[in-house]
């Protein structure tokens, strides 16, 4: 048993220095090996790209809460959001530590959203004065750049790509992911481990979004008009499901 995104997770999986108490637990995913959805009618899928590799997420005829994610030439993963259980399924038998990589990074953001536990930013965290402070960008805009500098100065980690939000008592919250950050760019890698690490929710303080700029530039810090600022949050969604039933 560990904890990820505030959320206990049964698994055999081998996941070192990922905490396995907290302030927050809300719910507990089982997470291990088997195929569930093999002889189900699919209804729809959508294929995209990430990490260099092609994704496959299928959705079920009458079977809404039942989804598909497969990762070209790692894994498929089956999502039963009614039983609060993903089952995992290895392409090859070596595909360990991409396994942890996926589940961790990708397929857990999907499944809390689905389940409508947390809305999910793709973005950079880090705790100061006991807020949340957000970082948000396209790649290469210095995400991880800017946690791993306040990361060296002592403020904790809360989260290094996909930031749970959720909304207790009228204020946003930010929920911690796991110890891992990736101050480098290098694909399916979690990272190095980060020991000074958020346990519990942190409220939200503020939300910055990188523009790059030319080198011999100066840094300049804009409030953004309410429109803007709600499109820029639109955008940089991740973890996002949406179901349609039909009438």
């Amino acid at each position: 048993m560990f904890i990820a995104y505030g959320t206990k997770i049964d698994s055999v999986l081998d996941l070192p220095h990922i905490p396995s108490n907290s302030d927050r637990p809300t719910l507990t995913v089982t997470v291990h090996e088997g195929r569930l959805f093999d002889n189900l009618e699919e209804d729809r899928a959508v294929t995209y790209a990430s990490q260099k590799r092609n994704i496959i997420v299928t959705w079920y005829r009458a079977e809404e809460n039942k989804v598909r994610f497969l990762v070209e030439g790692v894994a498929g993963f089956d999502l039963d959001f009614g039983n609060n259980a993903v089952f995992y399924f290895l392409f090859h038998r070596d595909s360990g530590n991409l396994l942890r990589y996926w589940t961790l990074q990708h397929v857990l953001p999907l499944f809390l959203s689905g389940k409508g536990i947390y809305n999910f930013l793709h973005a950079c965290s880090i705790e100061i004065d006991q807020k949340a402070i957000v970082f948000v960008g396209t790649s290469h805009s210095g995400k991880s750049t800017l946690a791993d500098y306040f990361l060296r100065r002592g403020h904790a980690l809360i989260s290094d790509d996909h930031l749970g939000l959720f909304q207790e008592k009228s204020v946003y919250q930010a929920t911690p992911s796991f110890p891992y950050a990736r101050p480098f760019r290098d694909f399916e890698n979690l990272g190095d481990y980060v020991s000074h690490f958020a346990l519990s929710p942190k409220e939200l303080g503020a939300i910055f979004t990188l523009s790059p700029s030319p080198a011999d530039s100066e840094p300049e810090i804009l409030r953004l008009p309410l429109k803007d600022a709600l499109l820029t949050l639109l955008h940089h969604r991740s973890g996002v499901f949406l179901w349609v039933k039909e009438s």
